[in-house]
């Protein structure tokens, strides 16, 4: 397995060791029949094509009406006829963010879309090495925050220093190529012998597994002034609840018969 980690691994595990919170997984897409794609981590910068750009945005639906931590992200080579192979050894720089931009709009648009406004750094460096069979590949970082009902996930990638190694024959990794929106949908940067193009497609996209884990609501602690005002209340009440006490037994009704003189 190829695992590749950032400097922020450490500060994730004792942030999520601290909260206590359970980590789950959750893989977004169909996966089977599937087929493999090179793009973005296999084949783009080693052949005659380079692409510099890529994107893929998750549905927000897919992970559920609550807000969550992101703390890894998983790409798979698991296809049918899956063979092992080289990861791109060019440097990628890779993100994610919030954006409110729809699966329709965004591969109508046949264009990258700006990253939202809480874009966050994941992983900045080359790849390279083996692609293995199974877990092709796993990033871990700190925690990112995503809440669902701000908009959908993107993930955006952007690829320089192209290597000069030529991709192996090897199919890329697991996409989800039902050519359905529902789940998610890429698009794409290329270049060619001095021309610029690119594209964008529902089917395609990379089969993603995602470590998340629940964010819990702050414990709130009241101040010590709420405190001694609340303990002073208490005070009072039940002060004033034996001054009535007292009242009731040595005050008669006004009901209550008068005696008369035997």
């Amino acid at each position: 397995m190829r695992v590749v980690r950032v400097a922020s691994l450490a500060v994730a595990g004792a942030l999520l060791a601290a909260s206590g919170l359970v980590a789950q997984n959750l893989t977004i897409g169909n996966t089977g029949p599937f087929q493999g794609n090179c793009l973005p981590f296999v084949c783009a910068g080693g052949g005659p094509i380079k692409y510099s750009q890529f994107q893929q945005i998750y549905a927000a639906s897919s992970f559920g009406p609550v807000p969550i931590n992101i703390f890894g992200l998983y790409f798979f080579n698991r296809n049918q006829g899956a063979q092992a192979g080289q990861l791109d050894g060019s440097t990628y720089q890779i993100s994610l963010s919030t954006v409110p931009t729809t699966l329709a709009a965004f591969v109508a648009g046949q264009t990258p879309i700006p990253v939202g406004v809480n874009n966050t750094s994941i992983f900045s460096g080359a790849l390279g090495g083996p692609l293995n069979i199974g877990i092709a590949l796993h990033f871990s970082f700190a925690p990112f925050l995503y809440d669902p009902s701000q908009g959908n996930l993107l993930m955006n990638v952007n690829i320089s220093n192209f290597t000069t190694v030529p991709p192996t024959p090897n199919d890329g990794m697991d996409a989800d190529n039902s050519g359905s929106c529902a789940l998610m949908a890429r698009v794409w940067v290329d270049h060619f012998q001095g021309q610029t193009g690119g594209g964008a497609q529902c089917g395609g996209s990379l089969i993603t597994g995602f470590d998340v884990s629940p964010v819990t609501p702050p414990t709130v602690t009241p101040e010590p002034v709420t405190m001694a005002l609340v303990g002073l209340g208490l005070t009072g009440l039940a002060g004033f609840s034996r001054r009535r006490g007292r009242r009731r037994l040595t005050s008669p009704p006004a009901s209550f018969p008068r005696g008369t003189a035997s």
